[in-house]
């Protein structure tokens, strides 16, 4: 759960912590990578429609940018409960779906 995880995220974070915001690792990779989205719309926008906005000078589409481009190995993304037009185009691009 993000929950369990925020207390151990720090705005002031140092190069050798694990857990960041994205703010905090510009710059940086990491072999496991977990980018929480708070609404499916921002996931919709920034990630399956990402070649419509990938122009954009938003703060929010740089942010998820770089939150995504961090991952050298697994990239982890959290989104709210999903319908079924997502999870069909995340299976078109061969993306696994898991449910908790």
């Amino acid at each position: 759960c993000i929950n369990d995880l925020l207390p151990f995220v720090k705005i002031d974070a140092k190069s050798e912590d694990l857990v960041r915001t994205i703010h905090s690792a510009k710059g940086t990779g990491f072999n496991n990578v977990l980018v929480h989205f708070d609404e499916l719309n921002d996931f919709e926008k920034y990630i399956i429609n990402s070649t419509e906005n990938i122009v954009s000078t938003t703060d929010d589409c740089r942010i998820y940018y770089v939150g995504c481009s961090r991952a050298k190995n697994n990239l982890f993304l959290n989104i709210p409960k999903i319908n079924e037009d997502i999870r069909s185009e995340l299976n078109k691009r061969n993306v696994d779906v898991i449910e908790l």
